[in-house]
């Protein structure tokens, strides 16, 4: 479902989301606000990304965004989620929060006030909050990091980690594929939201 945002004293219109062609966003998904998804991105059942406090969500070419994933932000805050990034089932991600191209989130993870930089691997269940997480680092299974100083010291991601990252990102291009081509059950051309 695609709905505008409501008027209200932080936010004087109605914002819409943007599905850009060649994506997919699954009938039960839902988009609030100013959600914009780029092409080639599957936005899987049960989604929801709500931009109606804190906008825009914005999901770069090439992701995927499976079952269950909750996205908000905070009052004048935003999430972006780069080029060619997987969002697994059930994770949380709330803004203020950026996740760097070709990054990976495990199942039930949750990013709150979180920037990681490009090629990151979080772990299942994992919890990052307000800290900056530098590039290739890997974040273990059930982890809470909320220092910086915990965030600096986490190790590289593993040849073994890019390459469950890559198989991922070709399991859900081709599903987005079959998607389109199935036409059926979903958002499939871009289009934007003209009437709440």
């Amino acid at each position: 479902m695609l709905r505008a945002s409501p008027v209200t004293s932080w936010n004087s219109v109605e914002r819409t989301p943007l599905v850009c062609p060649g994506s997919y966003v699954d009938e039960t998904a839902v988009l609030i606000g100013q959600v914009i998804v780029r092409s080639g991105v599957i936005v899987c059942p049960l989604v929801v990304l709500r931009a109606d406090e804190g906008f825009p969500i914005e999901i770069g070419e090439g992701s995927n965004i499976q079952d269950g994933v909750v996205m908000h932000c905070l009052l004048k805050s935003e999430i972006q989620i780069g080029r060619n990034c997987s969002v697994a089932h059930g994770a949380i991600i709330h803004g203020p929060s950026t996740v760097g191209d070709g990054s990976f989130i495990g199942f039930r993870a949750t990013l709150l006030g979180t920037t990681l930089e490009a090629g990151c691997f979080v772990g299942h269940g994992a919890q990052i909050l307000d800290v900056n997480i530098p590039e290739e680092r890997y974040v273990p299974p059930g982890r809470v990091i909320s220092t910086q100083v915990e965030a600096n010291r986490l190790p590289p991601v593993t040849s073994a980690h890019k390459e469950f990252v890559n198989k991922v990102l070709r399991v859900n291009a081709e599903l987005l594929l079959g998607y389109l081509n199935q036409s059926v059950g979903g958002i499939i051309l871009g289009e934007e939201l003209l009437e709440a």
